[in-house]
C-alpha cells in the first residue's frame, strides 16, 4: 500500500498503462485515484515529482490520456452521486 503525498489517500493497488500487467518500479509514474495528482514511485512509496519530472509527465501523451480518463470518471462519479 502507498499513500498519496498530496491528499494522503491510501492506495491499496496499482496497475500500469499497457497491455501487460506490471509491478511498479522506482521512477514509474503514479496518478492518485482520489485527487488526480501525479507521484513518483520510490523505495516502495510515492513521492512528489520534482519540476523536471513533472514536465516529463505533462509532456507524456500516455499520461495525458490517463489524466483525461480520470477527469471523465470523476465527472461520472459526481453525477452518479448527485442522482442518489
Amino acid at each position: 500500500m502507498t499513500t498519496c503525498p498530496y491528499c494522503g489517500h491510501d492506495n491499496e493497488a496499482h496497475t500500469c498503462v499497457g497491455p501487460i500487467p506490471a509491478v511498479p518500479h522506482d521512477g514509474d509514474y503514479s496518478l492518485c485515484i482520489a485527487c488526480g495528482f501525479w507521484g513518483i514511485f520510490e523505495g516502495g512509496s510515492i513521492r512528489r515529482p520534482d519540476r523536471i519530472e513533472l514536465v516529463g509527465i505533462l509532456r507524456n501523451p500516455e499520461c495525458m490520456r490517463v489524466m483525461d480518463v480520470w477527469v471523465e470518471v470523476m465527472k461520472l462519479q459526481r453525477l452518479t452521486e448527485a442522482w442518489n
